[in-house]
């Protein structure tokens, strides 16, 4: 069996002012895990991408695929969130597998739009 954990399982942990690093760290040599998903809306803007540098490395050290929970809406009423692209190169960047986002508004979208989403 595989294991994957989602960091909002050291929600109370964050709060008291753990980072996610420092929680995954505990993993190491008590679980057999497989992936990590860390939460968007625990890392500080300036240090975020520090953080993500430095899980991404402890990722790759422990072989876990890492996933990235993004804390906003993927579709509002005015389309896909500008925030995406900016995301698929943070994934890109730091090794992320995948991106999650909640999938807020239905959408009216256009073929162009599909088009600019699949290339993206």
């Amino acid at each position: 069996m595989k294991i994957g954990i989602n960091t909002a399982i050291y929600e109370s942990q964050v709060q008291a002012g753990a980072t996610q690093l420092e929680c995954l760290k505990t993993l190491v040599t008590r679980f057999d895990v497989s992936a990590v998903e860390v939460r968007g809306e625990f890392f500080k803007p300036e240090t975020r991408s520090a953080k993500l540098l430095a899980i991404s490395q402890l990722c790759e050290e422990q072989h876990w695929d890492l996933y990235y929970s993004v804390p906003e809406e993927l579709f509002s009423s005015d389309g896909y969130n500008a925030s995406l692209v900016t995301n698929l190169e943070l994934a890109t960047k730091y090794h992320i597998k995948s991106l999650k986002y909640s999938f807020g508004v239905q959408p009216t979208l256009q073929a162009h739009d599909l088009e600019t989403l699949t290339q993206l």
